[in-house]
């Protein structure tokens, strides 16, 4: 199972557990011409995993069941970029690579919006084409 043609698409979906975190995160990356979208929760960021497409997702890694939203990220789309956010709990940065698939940088979950939106930038123009159309 691939993307699918219907609903709606993004360049970044933002994960997060507490709201201004989130609304900041989606400010920066709307003040850098990212369409992007944001959910709160483990439930609420596996519907829109399920129903929309995201070119990059933002994860933070304290998120309940994160490994799970990364596996189901990138069976609805193969090329998502996963970006990670960890704090001083992850004792081994190797490790997130080897657990989260797709992941191409890590950041901490302290970064500053306007750090991981220039990170976000980056990481869609030169690895997250767009979806393939038929």
């Amino acid at each position: 199972m691939s993307a699918h043609s219907d609903g709606p698409m993004y360049d970044v979906l933002i994960a997060s557990d507490d709201s201004d975190d989130l609304r900041e995160r989606m400010a920066a990356c709307q003040r850098a011409g990212l369409n992007c979208a944001g959910t709160r929760g483990m439930i609420e960021t596996r519907n829109a995993l399920l129903t929309g497409y995201a070119r990059a997702f933002v994860l933070p890694l304290t998120m309940r069941l994160a490994t799970a939203l990364a596996d189901l990220a990138v069976l609805r789309n193969p090329r998502v970029v996963i970006v990670p956010l960890a704090d001083a709990s992850v004792p081994n940065a190797q490790c997130v690579y080897d657990i989260v698939p797709n992941a191409r940088t890590m950041l901490n979950t302290r970064v500053a919006p306007e750090d991981l939106a220039a990170v976000l930038c980056h990481v869609i123009e030169t690895e997250a084409p767009m979806r393939e159309t038929a």
